[in-house]
């Protein structure tokens, strides 16, 4: 009886990771459009992403954003969430996020700052 409960349960958990999709166009809005983070992710297989990212801070004064469509973060499939390797467009060096679903949102987390200034929420909830 256990064996097949634990069967059942591994087919489910498998079934649930693999419905997960994190592609699409994510938004991010904070103080009346004051800061602004959107990043559109690609999936290119069943675990690995890439994509954009563009946050403007400070009304604007401040932009990290990729210019065209070059891909400035790429994305592997842990288990429920995405680790996320970026390139900052303001300093052009790396940093490490993590990205999870929230209901009909997904949760974006820096968990390695980039070594430079950047213009990215350290946490944000994100919308399509």
């Amino acid at each position: 009886m256990n064996k097949i409960f634990l069967l059942m349960l591994l087919l489910f958990c498998i079934n649930v990771y693999g419905q997960l999709d994190f592609s699409g166009d994510w938004y991010w809005t904070e103080n009346d459009d004051d800061n602004t983070f959107n990043i559109t992710l690609t999936k290119v297989n069943d675990s690995f992403y890439k994509g954009t990212h563009c946050g403007v801070f400070a009304g604007g004064m401040k932009m990290d954003c990729v210019d065209g469509d070059e891909p400035s973060l790429s994305a592997t499939l842990q288990g429920d969430s995405l680790i996320v390797t970026f390139t900052s467009q303001f300093c052009l060096k790396k940093g490490k996020a993590v990205i999870k679903f929230s209901n009909d949102s997904i949760i974006w987390k820096i968990i390695k700052e980039p070594d430079g200034e950047y213009y990215l929420p350290d946490e944000a909830i994100l919308r399509k």
